[in-house]
């Protein structure tokens, strides 16, 4: 739930840049597209701590399931009510509904859910291929069922609120917010949960640097930057109190690295052996490495996958 939040705090860092350049009225229509997403909480978390640009918003929660919506409003609007934060939740299946008049929508839906996210590892699998969610045939699976639905959105917002800004949290992230750019002028924006929880918690246990959950990820003394596409990003900039912090990440994970060849106990969970590698190679670490470690080692990457259990692949 922590990488969450940081997550969503980068996102509603965008939506506070875009209020305070006064794009937009004080008042707000934020629609989630998937409102009956486990996500929803910490979203909801987020909101309530940026007050200041978002008190008297309505925030409209849509899903075509409507099993959760009823509790995930009502746990919304308890959520308002602690955090003395005045804002309008509904909930809806009509995506119209939800749409119009909307200021901001965010999209945050699994086409297909739990079971389909299944079948995109296993299937090629099966065939002997190394299979993920968002990359490999896997990926491209995802997309065809994500884009698709995604463009259907789009279209609609082009017509019902087309002055909003869409913050999307749909994987493939960087297939379908290619997809968006090539056949809508939906002003879209993508994000993913991989460098806020590396610059949130990883980079600082590192650096031995507490504490170790840097909320919004823009503290002073630690100023990571990073370059890529989505799943494959690189750690291309590191400043450590101000000054360029590479030459002391290097030193770190170096004496790490041979602490553990020569099997002396460490007192941090460093790179896993295929980031090592990456960064030995390249002089960059990558943040996400196991969501591309099948471009590199296919094969081994195919044997770690045989030996995680099904629910650790559905996270």
């Amino acid at each position: 739930m922590k990488y969450l939040i940081a997550v969503f705090e980068k996102a509603f860092n965008l939506l506070k840049t875009i209020l305070y350049r006064g794009l937009m009225d004080s008042r707000e229509k934020i629609t989630l597209l998937g409102g009956g997403s486990p996500f929803i909480p910490s979203m909801i978390y987020v909101m309530l701590e940026n007050k200041e640009v978002l008190e008297d918003s309505e925030v409209c929660l849509m899903d075509i399931d409507s099993t959760r919506l009823p509790l995930l409003t009502k746990l919304a609007e308890e959520f308002s009510r602690r955090a003395n934060v005045k804002m309008t939740f509904t909930w809806t299946t009509d995506p119209r509904e939800a749409l119009d008049g909307a200021t901001f929508v965010m999209p945050g839906y699994r086409i297909g859910g739990a079971k389909h996210m299944m079948f995109d590892f296993e299937i090629p699998m099966k065939y002997g291929i190394c299979g993920d969610e968002t990359a490999g045939p896997g990926g491209t699976f995802m997309a065809q069922c994500t884009i698709p639905t995604t463009l259907e959105y789009c279209r609609m917002i082009e017509d019902l609120c087309p002055d909003a800004w869409v913050i999307s949290y749909v994987n493939p992230t960087n297939f379908v917010a290619d997809a968006v750019r090539r056949v809508t002028k939906v002003k879209f924006i993508a994000i993913c949960d991989c460098f806020a929880g590396f610059a949130m918690r990883t980079l600082p246990v590192w650096l031995n640097m507490p504490p170790f959950e840097r909320r919004y990820c823009v503290n002073e003394d630690i100023r990571p930057r990073a370059i890529g596409v989505n799943h494959n990003t690189w750690l291309v900039d590191l400043l450590v109190n101000g000054e360029d912090g590479y030459p002391l990440l290097r030193s770190i994970l170096r004496k790490y690295k041979e602490s553990r060849e020569k099997g002396v106990p460490v007192s941090f969970r460093g790179p896993d052996d295929f980031t090592m590698r990456l960064f030995e190679t390249y002089g960059y670490v990558n943040i996400c490495a196991y969501h591309c470690h099948m471009y590199w080692e296919h094969n081994k990457a195919m044997e770690i996958r045989k030996r995680i259990p099904e629910a650790s692949l559905l996270g």
